[in-house]
């Protein structure tokens, strides 16, 4: 229970900070970002090659 408390009081000083939530939401937008180039290349390369690849001939 007291790490709990302790974990409470950290993230509470973490995010009093305005810097924090820029920060967070900096993050969130290039995880965002690199995960739409992931599955834009990935559905790309699949529809690409997937048509050789997938079936034997």
């Amino acid at each position: 229970m007291t790490f709990l408390r302790q974990l409470q009081g950290e993230l509470k000083k973490l995010f009093a900070r305005k810097r924090t939530y820029i920060g967070y939401v900096v993050f969130l937008i290039f995880e965002a970002l690199l995960l739409s180039l992931w599955i834009y290349v990935g559905a790309r390369t699949i529809r690409g090659s997937g048509e050789t690849k997938l079936h034997p001939g």
